[in-house]
């Protein structure tokens, strides 16, 4: 009886605070697969990206990203392996997803047009482990939270899907993604299934004086009635120096000491392109609120681009 009524009041907790986001990275030029799994191969060869994001740097959200995909040109197709590890509240919960894609490329006019679909396999684990600092602590913090009080570890683990579509035209790109295709159960107690995930993006590049290049960038996600919008402008001369500024409008509640996070962001992007690797620092803050203090965040992101043709154009393509 009692365990029934627990689990009536963390499906009302759950149901309060109903507000979901997944995981968004800042850098979107250097997590692709992860803003759509159409970009698998978009390179025309190798390539691997890596993400570390620091968010609000009390400790509560630090997230790994890596992604190796390449091109297979005998079936015009893409193909990419995504590892993602979500570290909450002190390494009170963690979320690990390994994911695999497959990109189809159809060209048009001299693949001067290129549809891209794709398909992606998603195998998911939650995992909640108390410690001294936190012995009853909040999974799903993400998600609005809730609490569990458990004093053992626990974990679940699921299946999902997503899914994407790429328009590429010469320099410009727009796409749309779908992700928690199956709206899988994740809660460790009780019921959550994860709401399903669009986004919206497009993105150009507009060459401009010495070699350098403009990209112009914008996005839009919606997940269970909650919108983001992210804008953002970067400049980069090759092998010198990359630096831009982003606007960032997130509307959802993230559990922190019941605070709900800010709205409104600005990014501040920094990096140094180079012909086999790209570094990029981003650093996000929330000027405008009460917790801005907490609602920093900090993002270090490096890729490595394979290419046969060693005489190809250096960063000819800031998506890439």
């Amino acid at each position: 009886m009692n365990k029934r009524i627990s689990y009536f009041f963390i499906l009302v907790i759950a149901f309060i605070f109903n507000q979901a986001q997944d995981l968004m990275f800042t850098n979107t030029q250097q997590s692709l697969v992860y803003l759509n799994p159409s970009f698998s191969g978009s390179n025309g060869y190798m390539r691997n990206q890596s993400s570390f994001r620091n968010q609000w740097p009390s400790g509560s959200f630090n997230s790994y990203l890596n992604s190796f995909d390449g091109y297979i040109k005998s079936i015009k197709g893409g193909v990419s392996l995504t590892a993602l590890r979500d570290v909450q509240g002190r390494n009170t919960f963690v979320n690990n997803t390994i994911s695999f894609a497959y990109a189809q490329y159809f060209g048009f006019m001299k693949d001067q047009f290129q549809i891209i679909p794709s398909i992606q396999f998603n195998f998911g684990q939650n995992k909640y482990t108390p410690n001294s600092i936190d012995p009853y602590g909040v999974i799903l913090r993400r998600y609005g939270g809730i609490q569990i009080n458990q004093d053992y570890a626990i974990s679940k683990a699921y299946v999902d899907l997503s899914s994407g579509i790429l328009l590429k035209y010469k320099n410009s790109f727009f796409g749309a993604s779908f992700a928690n295709l199956l709206q899988p159960n994740i809660s460790l107690v009780g019921i959550y299934h994860l709401p399903v995930r669009t986004t919206i993006h497009a993105s150009t590049n507009i060459k401009s004086f010495h070699q350098s290049t403009t990209n112009l960038f914008a996005s839009f996600t919606t997940q269970n009635n909650h919108p983001t919008f992210q804008a953002k402008i970067l400049m980069t001369v090759p092998g010198k120096i990359s630096y831009g500024l982003g606007y960032q409008f997130i509307n959802s509640y993230v559990y922190y000491n019941d605070a709900i996070s800010a709205n409104d962001y600005i990014n501040f992007f920094v990096g140094l392109p180079m012909k086999k690797f790209t570094f990029m620092y981003s650093y996000t803050i929330a000027p405008f609120s009460d917790f801005a203090f907490k609602a920093t965040a900090h993002e270090l992101s490096l890729s490595f681009n394979f290419r046969k043709n060693s005489n190809e154009k250096v960063n000819s393509n800031l998506e890439n």
